[in-house]
């Protein structure tokens, strides 16, 4: 054998060698059909920290809507002349009284919580524009999924009063995210959408309010992620579903209005297929979230300033994906939630606020989320 067939005899040992490693870039990283790929356990990893994001950001929607529903029919909106009916104005007060009768929920309170114009039967503010923008931090501290993100989100909606029973309105969501994943040395950046229209029906004179909303929409998702020489990136899609229903109890005491809800939320997303940067095919995914809450707040007015504070403890009796890594660990499903806050009222139909509230509890994740809002009656 001369020298050049030891060379040719070589290469293709050389190449034999190689080939195990072009497999696994195009995908095959087993041969049993079983067992997850090493790009599908990425995937599933990613899917779980995000399920945190997208807890959150569902929670601010749900949160800033029925906040909004609560307080437009508080028992100040529905008093007849002279103060009766709830306690809520005293006689002799002004026609266009400013009331706040915020509900109780997670976070975000800020969606215009007060309304004007109703306290003596006057429907002049029966239509009103509002709009609220949220900042969230989220973070997770489990070492399978380890990440920090932060989420924005805008809420913009305008509704009116049927009569003094009935609210119907409808809302845009926008929102934008980005995780910084150190489990896989990644990143995730993510940006959605959402209609969600909503109604509400106040008994008794606005003490009980029963509200309920559903919305649709999609997002898109641009991740990377570095857990070999070869970085690998993608994009996905996704739909998304969400719905809620709750109940809130009001209670007014001349400057100092209390109130208790109790609700439920539900939210689906399904994330469509894809293929990264090496090839690897990643079938779709689906995210479900079912999460009852249950909390109370306590809010006192003075000279057009209005400081309040909540608690409201919620669990998800439905959490998919909640597996963390291989540990066999799970997400935590329940958390306590505090809220802190003011509305500042400077004239009839223009209310204006700013909320922080924090997230306890929850094992080694947690949310902290600041938000501000402006509301025009007309």
């Amino acid at each position: 054998m001369n020298i050049r067939h030891i060379f040719l005899v070589k290469l293709v040992i050389c190449i034999l060698g190689l080939l195990p490693l072009g497999s696994a870039r195009a995908g095959t990283y087993g041969t049993d059909p079983t067992t997850p790929t090493a790009a599908q356990e990425e995937a599933r990893k990613e899917s779980t920290a995000s399920t945190q994001t997208s807890r959150a950001a569902t929670q601010q929607t749900v949160s800033i809507i029925g906040s909004r529903i609560t307080a437009i029919l508080s028992p100040s909106r529905m008093a007849p002349s002279g103060g009766s009916g709830g306690g809520a104005t005293p006689s002799g007060s002004s026609k266009k009284s400013t009331s706040v009768l915020p509900g109780a929920t997670q976070s975000t309170a800020g969606a215009a919580l007060v309304t004007s114009g109703y306290s003596a039967g006057d429907e002049t503010l029966s239509r009103a524009a509002w709009v609220s923008y949220n900042h969230s931090w989220v973070r997770s501290d489990w070492d399978e999924i380890k990440s920090s993100s932060t989420i924005h989100t805008g809420v913009f909606g305008a509704d009116m009063k049927l009569d003094d029973r009935f609210l119907v309105g409808l809302s845009g969501v926008v929102l934008s995210t980005g995780s910084n994943n150190s489990f896989n040395d990644g990143f995730a950046d993510g940006k959605g959408y959402a209609i969600v229209p909503y109604g509400a029906l106040s008994l008794l004179d606005g003490t009980v309010v029963i509200e309920a909303m559903t919305g649709f929409g999609q997002g898109s998702s641009d991740v990377r992620r570095n857990v070999s020489v070869f970085p690998i990136s993608y994009k996905s899609d996704s739909d998304r579903w969400l719905a809620s229903t709750a109940v809130t109890y009001n209670h007014a005491l001349d400057k100092l209005s209390l109130s208790a809800k109790l609700g439920w939320m539900m939210a689906y997303e399904w994330t469509h297929g894809y293929t990264d940067s090496l090839g690897n095919a990643v079938g779709s995914q689906i995210s479900r979230l079912g999460e009852a809450s249950i909390g109370g707040r306590a809010a006192y007015t003075f000279d057009g300033l209005e400081p309040y504070f909540g608690v409201t403890v919620v669990y998800d009796p439905l959490l998919t994906p909640d597996g963390v890594g291989l540990s066999g660990n799970r997400l935590d499903r329940k958390e306590v939630t505090g809220t802190l806050g003011f509305n500042w009222m400077p004239d009839d139909g223009i209310i204006a606020g700013m909320e922080a509230s924090n997230g306890f509890f929850r094992e080694r994740q947690g949310n902290t989320t600041v938000s501000a809002s402006l509301r025009i009656a007309f």
